[in-house]
């Protein structure tokens, strides 16, 4: 079944997690170059590269969703053209998932999430296609990937030493954020950290 999607809408809460990111980045005193419209970067699906504690320069790919707790790692972007997704040819080492809803985003290395997605997911039934309504023109179109459960994704995290759960920064959250995410939060056993784990 798909699901109807608003495009503006979509980059819209896009655009609020890419500045949710850099205000993460400002607060933890991380250095960031933004890439966003470098059209080399662009047409890699990259958004910006900052760098690690220790200096290793980080190519991040950011994504945001509020609609369930099931995140869409997409495939193909437009299934009429057969044009591939991000989840496949980013070249981001780190995807930075936000989860407005839950006031978190899920730190994710990409290379070893495209594989979990070909060697442990593909096999199950979480393939999904969204229909994308463009207002201005008036068409729709579809896009087709991967729903997988942030519970999965949390496993994912728990086995993974370079993927971490960090809070948003409460600048970025308007109302979205339950209460509780504001004193020491944790997503199904997971530790959230805060910008001053940035490692």
């Amino acid at each position: 079944m798909s699901r109807l999607h608003d495009f503006h809408r979509s980059l819209r809460v896009g655009n609020r997690a890419e500045l949710g990111f850099i205000q993460f980045c400002s607060e933890a005193g991380v250095e960031l170059e933004d890439l966003r419209h470098v059209e080399e970067w662009r047409q890699k699906d990259v958004d910006f590269r900052v760098k690690s504690r220790s200096g290793e320069p980080i190519l991040v790919e950011v994504k945001a969703d509020t609609y369930s707790d099931n995140i869409f790692l997409e495939t193909e972007s437009c299934v009429e053209s057969q044009s591939p997704g991000w989840m496949l040819y980013s070249a981001a080492d780190m995807l930075a998932y936000f989860r407005f809803a839950k006031g978190i985003f899920l730190l994710l290395p990409l290379p070893e999430l495209r594989e979990a997605l070909s060697s442990q997911w593909a096999g199950q039934d979480t393939r999904r296609t969204l229909k994308n309504y463009h207002p201005v023109s008036g068409k729709t179109t579809t896009t087709s990937g991967y729903v997988v459960h942030e519970r999965v994704l949390v496993e994912f995290v728990k086995k993974n030493s370079r993927a971490k759960i960090y809070m948003i920064p409460p600048e970025v959250l308007y109302d979205d954020s339950p209460e509780e995410y504001s004193g020491n939060p944790s997503v199904l056993g997971v530790a959230v950290r805060r910008y001053r784990d940035w490692e």
